[in-house]
């Protein structure tokens, strides 16, 4: 087969084949253009002569003529590319053994050369992570993932918020670190080597928060706060919560507070008396809640225009006593609550005695009040407690 494509490939069968090419193209075209004008002359030679029995015949050749002159350069063009295909592969491998990608070599190659079965060709690896894992990862796990490929490396986060590379961002080996899992979902660690690329799809899991707030310093209601005090609650958190704990301390203007640590703990302070006597501080997250009843004190007198002094701080034993005094020219001393807890001794010198006789209420004050004879007046409140 090989002496048919040489033969093919001279100089001249390919001058000739080309001319022949072209003369095909123009009798193509030329022969059934002078069948059309002879056919014309026909049917006017027709009208002339009616009785010209030979004309039905004449235009019938004359047409089948045209039709198979029009289409024989088709063909033939036809039957080529049908021998140039069937016979390409045989082509390609005649140039393959004769060295010559383009031109046909003229001689006939003589000695093959074969791959010795000891020896591979070199082959491109697929670039790979090859050790990407199928386990769901949380916040704070580590792990370490190996190209295929040593050099030339290049390591990059989807995201750093949520996937973080530690180590060996050019190198083989990379280490990375999950360093959030707040949403349920998956990071990506992707490599680069000289536009070659692989993806590490790494699953990050949510972790369920358990458990409840507890605030585990509230201070029993023995303890007393006074203005200008100051106390610190802590608490415990919920399992595998890393938000932000909400404190509601209130009033702004009596209570000032210091959050500390993702408000697991807050330091407050007594600006002024809260007229109620104690005050709740409360502490929420993901739905939860807790709260701490404080005992708040005035360091001065309740209200009113007579300051009272030495107004006890603490609570009173039952069976105790203690005087107190106001400013000014006192008229009379009142038991305004519930005096029938305690006796009051007016000591005529602006000074009053009072005995505890029984506990009143651990949440609640009892009262004296101290009137002038103006009518201005100021009141002392304290609270009581009895040994169990």
């Amino acid at each position: 087969m090989y002496f048919l494509f040489e033969w093919l490939e001279q100089d001249g069968v390919k001058n000739i084949l080309s001319l022949v090419d072209k003369l095909l193209n123009i009798i193509r075209f030329v022969v059934p253009i002078g069948l059309i004008l002879m056919t014309t002359w026909d049917i006017f030679h027709k009208v002339l002569d009616p009785n010209d029995k030979e004309f039905q015949k004449k235009i019938m050749y004359r047409f089948i003529a045209a039709v198979i002159v029009f289409f024989i350069p088709t063909i033939v063009n036809i039957v080529m590319n049908v021998i140039n295909n069937t016979l390409g592969d045989d082509k390609k491998d005649y140039q393959k053994n004769n060295g010559n990608s383009g031109e046909i070599s003229k001689t006939t190659p003589t000695n093959k050369t074969t791959l010795s079965t000891t020896e591979k060709p070199a082959t491109t690896s697929k670039l790979s992570i090859s050790n990407c894992p199928s386990r769901t990862y949380r916040k704070g796990d580590k792990l370490t993932l190996i190209s295929n490929v040593n050099s030339n490396n290049y390591w990059s986060s989807s995201n750093s918020q949520i996937i973080k590379i530690t180590s060996g961002i050019s190198n083989k080996n990379v280490d990375v670190e999950i360093v959030n899992d707040s949403l349920d979902g998956y990071a990506y660690i992707n490599l680069d080597n000289n536009g070659q690329k692989d993806t590490c799809k790494i699953n990050i899991e949510k972790p369920q928060v358990t458990g409840d707030i507890k605030i585990i310093n509230c201070p029993t209601n023995d303890k007393i706060y006074k203005k200008g005090d100051t106390f610190t609650l802590n608490i415990e958190g919920l399992n595998n919560y890393d938000g932000d704990y909400t404190w509601n301390v209130s009033p702004q203007d009596k209570f000032s507070a210091n959050i500390k640590n993702n408000g697991k703990s807050v330091e407050i302070k007594v600006l002024d008396y809260y007229g109620v006597g104690f005050n709740f501080f409360a502490v929420s997250a993901y739905g939860k809640t807790d709260s701490c009843k404080v005992n708040i004190h005035p360091s001065e007198n309740l209200s009113g225009d007579i300051k009272i002094n030495n107004c006890p701080y603490e609570k009173i034993k039952v069976g105790d006593s203690f005087t107190v005094s106001a400013s000014g020219e006192i008229d009379r001393w009142y038991g305004e609550i519930y005096y029938k807890y305690y006796d009051l001794i007016d000591n005529q010198n602006g000074t009053v005695t009072i005995k505890i006789k029984e506990h009143f209420s651990d949440n609640l004050r009892l009262r004296v009040t101290a009137y002038d004879k103006n009518g201005k007046s100021g009141s002392c409140s304290f609270y009581t407690y009895e040994d169990k």
